[in-house]
């Protein structure tokens, strides 16, 4: 759907070619060295997609909920997670610095680079009342993207004080408690 400027170059779209093509209407330019080509409708994929490479960072909050597709979450303004030292703002992207950056927490859903369930939860903890919470927490079992013994493990390395770390911690105890994730929210009930 879209290319670099440099990997455009190495097809043989050099500069002026680029820049004559988007004038004609042949290229559009998603954002700062990106181009797509403009007969092809542009996605909300293509945009987080653009808005993880063009910040180096990873989907994050909805943008990730979305690509790990949980029940009840819609494309929205894409939301990328970038390490704390990285300042980048690029037009139309909510960017979130964290200084608690680890690549061995994030992942990938079609070939965009997402945070990890268990940050995942830990973000969402913050937004979400607790039975939207509890639910994504259920899914992210039941389709083995996580285990209760993972969010577990990563809850307590969340620093006190986080948004959401308290709810987070009641919840995970409340399943603790079951054994295991319901089927669906009406088998919880």
């Amino acid at each position: 759907w879209g290319v670099r400027a440099g990997a455009a170059e190495g097809l043989g779209c050099r500069g002026c070619a680029r820049r004559q093509r988007a004038s004609a209407g042949g290229l559009l330019r998603v954002g700062r060295g990106w181009y797509a080509m403009a007969d092809r409708p542009l996605t909300w994929t293509h945009r987080i997609d653009w808005a993880t490479r063009a910040t180096g960072g990873v989907a994050s909050h909805r943008s990730a909920a979305v690509l790990w597709k949980l029940e009840g979450f819609q494309a929205s303004k894409p939301e990328v997670l970038v390490p704390f030292e990285r300042r980048v703002r690029p037009e139309g992207v909510k960017v979130r610095r964290s200084r608690r950056w680890d690549r061995g927490e994030h992942t990938t859903r079609d070939q965009i680079g997402v945070v990890g369930p268990e940050v995942l939860v830990g973000q969402l903890a913050s937004m979400l009342p607790r039975a939207r919470l509890r639910a994504v927490v259920d899914q992210l079992i039941r389709e083995h993207h996580a285990s209760l013994t993972s969010l577990a493990r990563f809850h307590p390395e969340t620093p006190p004080g986080t948004a959401g770390r308290h709810v987070l911690g009641e919840v995970l105890v409340e399943d603790a408690e079951h054994q295991r994730a319901p089927i669906s929210g009406l088998s919880r009930m």
